[in-house]
């Protein structure tokens, strides 16, 4: 009878480097899949949702890239025009939450008529831009004809994608340890834990169910509610932005805006003192996560 050698606690919690790769190939493949579908969805009606699912399907790509950019040092020379077609689709999302803010508050319909038309002008200019950084192929192109390489001999793909995880752990959640309700964060700081904290989401999401679990994965639990509060926050911050740009520029009255700028002033601080709430949380939760990962995974 042939004798079994015991697993070690890596390998039983973590699939091999060949299997690894075989997810990575699927990954790329069902990501660059969706990512054409709704490049054509958005190009054909660039209503919200279909902003929205772009967007979405942007970062998932660019989420899939750097996991194989970890693992093999390489992907498609893609990443520059991705990032393009997310800042100018970021724009129009902006615009377009900030004419549906607007017709939620028929109440001051008439006082913020020019911020109306502003916006309305804005936006067709912003339809404009994402015209022409959809239009082109070459992404799709590159896409397709890239390929994920063959598992290279001690390529540690275990490890680079230990780095890597720890590495966007670290830069999203080590700023929460400095937020306190006696010095609270500004909003650039939010924002920027925001973008963060998301990639780390996206990251780990694209690697289940190899990698995500109950514990590596705790901190997605409240980072979902954490960042969509941090974005409520933000979309107010830029709303009130734009009013004083107008104001300023005496394209609107201040007397016309000022019961406006209260609601929105009001609601940044109900969303900014929810944030408050969560800090704690969600450090808490992703330092554990960072326990159990090193916990789980072989040395670097």
């Amino acid at each position: 009878m042939r004798k079994t050698v015991p697993q070690t606690n890596a390998a039983r919690l973590f699939p091999s480097a060949a299997s690894i790769w075989r997810h990575l190939d699927r990954m790329y493949e069902r990501s660059v899949r969706t990512y054409r579908q709704d490049l054509t969805a958005c190009r054909r009606r660039m209503s919200r949702p279909a902003v929205h699912r772009l967007r979405v399907s942007i970062r998932r790509l660019l989420a899939c890239l750097d996991l194989m950019g970890a693992v093999q040092n390489g992907h498609p020379a893609v990443r520059g025009t991705l990032q393009r077609q997310l800042k100018v689709l970021g724009d129009l999302r902006d615009t377009q939450n900030q004419l549906r803010r607007i017709k939620a508050e028929p109440r001051f319909a008439a006082a913020l008529q020019p911020l109306r038309r502003h916006l309305r002008m804005r936006r067709q200019r912003r339809l404009g831009a994402v015209r022409r950084a959809l239009a082109t192929d070459r992404v799709t192109r590159r896409l397709r004809r890239w390929r994920l390489g063959t598992v290279r001999k001690n390529s540690r793909p275990v490890a680079r994608l230990h780095r890597l995880i720890d590495r966007k752990l670290r830069q999203a959640f080590d700023p929460l340890a400095a937020f306190s309700p006696s010095r609270p964060p500004d909003s650039a700081a939010r924002h920027h834990t925001r973008m963060i904290s998301r990639q780390y989401r996206y990251l780990v999401e694209a690697l289940q169910p190899g990698w995500y679990d109950e514990k590596t994965g705790g901190p997605l639990c409240s980072l979902q509610a954490y960042q969509d509060v941090i974005g409520k926050s933000h979309d107010c911050e830029l709303l009130l932005r734009r009013l004083d740009r107008l104001i300023a520029d005496e394209r609107l009255r201040v007397a016309s805006a000022r019961r406006f700028r209260a609601v929105l002033r009001a609601e940044k601080n109900r969303h900014l003192k929810a944030c408050s709430r969560l800090d704690r949380q969600v450090f808490h939760e992703a330092l554990l996560a960072r326990q159990h990962l090193n916990q789980k995974l072989p040395p670097c």
